[in-house]
């Protein structure tokens, strides 16, 4: 089986409170651009949009946050979702919002740059979600039939989707979600078993045997908040994203950490418009979760 698998490395920065999400945008001395990331899913939440613009290559520190902008999301069934700062940079959902499997949202941004309105838009499709997680199951991760220390695979029992489809996920332990930054999420697929039930009694057959052979996130228990310990809840999340977002992962995790002498990584892929004018992603996602308590 070929299944593809990115992590999603740091792309720009962002403080989102319990969570710092790292985005460094490497751009030619001199050039400033919009940064602009958010997502709306199926969870019953406040979602939240973050803008910045990006300091120059070789000047350290962070990135300025763009203030006092209007943000705001409309669906393709007219509903208008509105967005308030509630901190420098951070928009938020004024209520809670569940987004709809189906639905196309359109993430409207605008604000004044020394003058100028700037007006930037992305949009994207909701898509239907994975089946449930039936089950969970956490073993050591092994390489040529040998374990790797501190590396821990969270396999799931679920119903896959048919077709090209697109999975992230997340993993939380006791209700805190410990893959907590954008270098820490996986992406992937399962091609040529699309419409499977993942670790189900046939792809067990598929693999001689050989119990679990799908993953689709890893522990490193020598990180102090990934340890694992006995009776501990373990929550698995697995997000639908779109090829697309699953794209730009991929051109994330191809450009980080590039030498500026042999180009820039500014030409990652966005859904952000105009295009050229701005880096990032908004993007939507289905979600189902599972738990299990570690023995």
């Amino acid at each position: 089986m070929n299944i593809k698998r990115n992590s999603i490395l740091l792309l720009t920065l962002f403080s989102l409170f319990s969570c710092k999400e790292e985005m460094e945008i490497d751009i030619e001395e001199g050039d400033r651009m919009i940064g602009i990331y958010g997502s709306i899913t199926d969870e019953e939440i406040k979602h939240q949009v973050i803008i910045s613009k990006s300091a120059d290559f070789y000047k350290p520190g962070n990135p300025e946050m763009v203030q006092n902008a209007e943000v705001f999301v409309l669906d393709n069934w007219s509903d208008t979702i509105e967005y308030q700062e509630i901190a420098p940079g951070v928009y938020e959902t004024i209520d809670t919002v569940k987004g709809e499997v189906g639905h196309t949202y359109t993430l409207s941004v605008k604000f004044n740059d020394n003058g100028e309105t700037k007006e930037y838009y992305a949009q994207e499709t909701l898509l239907q979600p994975p089946g449930n997680i039936d089950n969970i199951v956490v073993c050591p991760f092994s390489f040529n039939g040998q374990e790797i220390d501190n590396i821990y695979k969270v396999c799931p029992y679920f119903q896959s989707l048919k077709g090209d489809v697109y999975y992230l996920s997340k993993v939380a332990l006791d209700g805190r979600i410990v893959t907590d930054s954008l270098s820490e999420y996986s992406v992937y697929n399962f091609e040529g078993l699309s419409g499977m039930y993942i670790n189900g009694k046939e792809m067990e057959e598929l693999y001689d045997g050989n119990v679990f052979p799908e993953w689709v996130c890893i522990l490193d228990t020598s990180k102090s908040d990934e340890k694992l310990f006995h009776d501990q809840l373990l929550t698995l999340y697995i997000y639908r994203i779109s090829e697309e977002y699953a794209n730009f992962v991929q051109d994330v995790q191809n450009s980080s950490g590039n030498d500026p002498m042999f180009g820039s990584p500014a030409n990652v892929r966005s859904n952000i418009k105009p295009q050229g004018k701005a880096l990032g992603y908004f993007y939507a996602a289905s979600i189902v979760k599972g738990d299990v308590r570690l023995k």
